[in-house]
């Protein structure tokens, strides 16, 4: 404990310097010996901050990328006259040619989306490369702009999408799930506008959880994750929300063969924004199929379709005798709503709220008859049974941000979240014999998992070969599982609450006329459930070999504390559940990765 009170020191002393007081005491000496540009990249259609907007200065190596609002800073320009290149996936390249006159702080930059192209022209010239390697080790960026081009099943899928990536595959053809370079997808970290989503598929994994129209920007680190994720051992998905058009009324609405999808998104006053979406399935003759198809691959195993997870659902064998012959007219449907509201009192400040909640419900009930049955040679007489399976699975969350430029140099983003997986099955059955009840029994299995986050992320470039990043994130889970019988005691009723508190540092170091960077940092986080300090350090190389060649190589120790669970007895109730490891019944899991490639791009390949 000595060791983590030592680095919580430092961090308090970091959280010192890094106060907007010191650092306007201290930015003038810097800006005296270094040219630094500072501004926002939006949308010129909505209005929208685009993150992960690349900035680099024409003819250097000199770059940068925007943060989750759209700041950059930009230090080591060459000269007052150099030109800005901005660049980013699904939208044109721009450029900026400075000026000696102009100011070099808070410039509004606003890129076009290439979808929105007009009839062909013809222009003759060197070709621009319409994709630039990203600056950051095994990650992937795509916008809905670029997601919109590639292939689906009626409708435009995030996961499925990065299903297609190098590294990434899908477990079977009925899992939205993620399988990152061997990881499971429990072992991903998924965040949905800072707040955690542990279930992330519709319609028995065909479909991912999120809807399209809300997403405004997506990163997949398929390894070696910066510092200021944890709790996971495979990859991190961070998923930033739209936050509505700022400049005009817009609404609409998809239809295809699963579903049917609704936005809203209007201005709200001046300084505000709002966005609504609503997405919902219906029967169809092509979603009866899949249905059709998963009840027949399991109908052999269970009496149902899969359940939350992926795996069967099931169902208990049927009367006193064995299995009762009957009709299942199976029932399933999934919806999910988004909404998000932002608020800018100041040029510096943005407040948003961002709420999601997403639910999936099979309906798998079976009724029979008979005409009669025997016990002991003596007839028992006309018979009806009815089963009735329901299961609900889903994830509910939302988060409150405040973002904040206090400066050229330093940016905050502090941020309070909930998130809540459920997933709840009843199963009753009855036997009636002559209008009388004879059995009666039942299956009862719920398990329901709470978090709520409160973390801080701080960026500061007081140096021109220095990006210092670190905050700090609190964590408590409150996780319960509970599998019962209407005719037993519960047969298994597991509760455990954990709470974590972990603090990073990262320093990203430019070096060698900015070809080497090294990038630093360490992650510490404290367990207490089991009482341990677990130090989770991480490092990332890059080096330019020169402007077409890029030799990579990172990292890192992780951590993971909330696991997933697989059922052994699959053919009954859900396939897995969460809890919470404690090192006795169920360890803490560990992994160290190392990746280290080589990338090549010229202006056409």
């Amino acid at each position: 404990m000595k060791n983590y009170f030592d680095i919580l020191k430092l961090f308090l002393l970091l959280t010192f310097l890094a106060n907007p007081f010191f650092a306007n005491a201290v930015t003038p000496q810097f800006q005296k010996k270094v040219l630094l540009i500072s501004g926002r990249v939006n949308d010129y259609e909505t209005g929208e901050p685009l993150p992960n907007v690349t900035v680099r200065v024409q003819g250097s190596n000199v770059n940068t990328t925007t943060n989750v609002e759209g700041y950059f800073t930009l230090h080591n320009i060459p000269s007052d006259t150099s030109v800005i290149v901005f660049n980013i996936l699904g939208y044109h390249a721009l450029r900026l040619q400075l000026s000696p006159k102009q100011s070099f702080k808070n410039i509004k930059i606003e890129m076009t989306s290439t979808t929105g192209a007009l009839n062909e022209v013809v222009v003759t010239g060197k070709k621009e490369g319409n994709f630039k390697l990203n600056q950051k080790t095994g990650m992937i960026s795509l916008t809905p702009a670029a997601i919109a081009g590639l292939p689906n099943l009626g409708e435009k899928d995030l996961f499925r999408s990065l299903q297609l990536m190098p590294g990434v595959s899908a477990g079977n053809e009925q899992s939205a799930g993620l399988y990152v370079r061997g990881g499971t997808p429990d072992q991903n970290l998924v965040l949905f506008d800072g707040f955690t989503v542990y279930n992330v598929d519709h319609m028995f994994g065909f479909f991912s959880a999120f809807n399209s129209n809300a997403v405004k920007d997506l990163q997949l680190y398929k390894s070696a994750f910066e510092s200021k994720y944890g709790g996971r051992l495979s990859s991190v998905v961070d998923i930033n929300g739209k936050e509505g058009n700022k400049k005009q009324f817009n609404a609409g609405a998809d239809l295809s063969l699963l579903s049917i999808n609704l936005f809203i998104e209007s201005p709200l006053g001046k300084k505000a924004s709002g966005l609504i979406t609503y997405r919902r399935s219906f029967k169809t003759g092509l979603y009866n199929k899949i249905v059709n198809k998963i009840n027949g691959n399991s109908s052999s195993q269970t009496s149902g379709p899969s359940g939350p997870g992926g795996g069967p659902s099931g169902g208990p064998s049927g009367g006193p005798n064995g299995r009762l012959g009957g009709t299942s007219d199976v029932k399933s449907y999934f919806d999910d709503l988004n909404a998000k509201f932002s608020y800018r009192p100041t040029e510096k400040d943005v407040l948003a709220w961002s709420f999601y909640t997403g639910k999936d419900e099979l309906d798998n009930s079976l009724s029979s008859s008979g005409g009669g049955m025997t016990q002991g040679g003596g007839q028992l007489g006309s018979f009806n049974s009815s089963n009735s399976d329901i299961t609900k699975w889903g994830n509910t969350g939302s988060s409150l941000k405040w973002s904040r430029k206090w400066n050229a140099q330093l940016f905050s983003n502090t941020l309070i979240s909930y998130s809540n997986y459920f997933s709840n099955r009843l199963n009753t059955r009855q036997l009636l014999r002559d209008s009388i009840t004879t059995i009666t029994a039942g299956i009862i299995e719920n398990n329901d998992l709470k978090d709520v986050s409160l973390k801080s992320d701080i960026e500061w470039t007081p140096f021109k070969n220095h990006a210092i990043w670190f905050g700090y994130q609190f964590t408590q889970n409150d996780i319960k599982y509970t599998y019962a019988r209407s005719d037993t005691a519960n047969l298994v009723d597991m509760g455990s609450k954990g709470k974590t508190l972990a603090l990073y540092l990262q320093d990203k170091i430019s070096l060698v006329n900015n070809k080497l960077i090294l990038t630093p940092g360490l992650r510490t986080t404290n367990y207490n459930i089991t009482g341990k300090v677990y130090y989770e350090p991480r490092f990332d190389i890059t080096y330019h070999l020169n402007d077409n060649i890029k030799l990579k190589g990172a990292a890192g120790k992780y951590y993971q504390f909330a696991k997933r669970v697989l059922r052994e007895d699959i053919m009954q109730g859900s396939r897995d559940f969460w809890l919470l490891a404690d090192d006795k019944r169920l360890p803490v899991s560990s992994a160290l990765q190392y990746v280290a490639g080589m990338s090549w791009e010229n202006g056409d390949y």
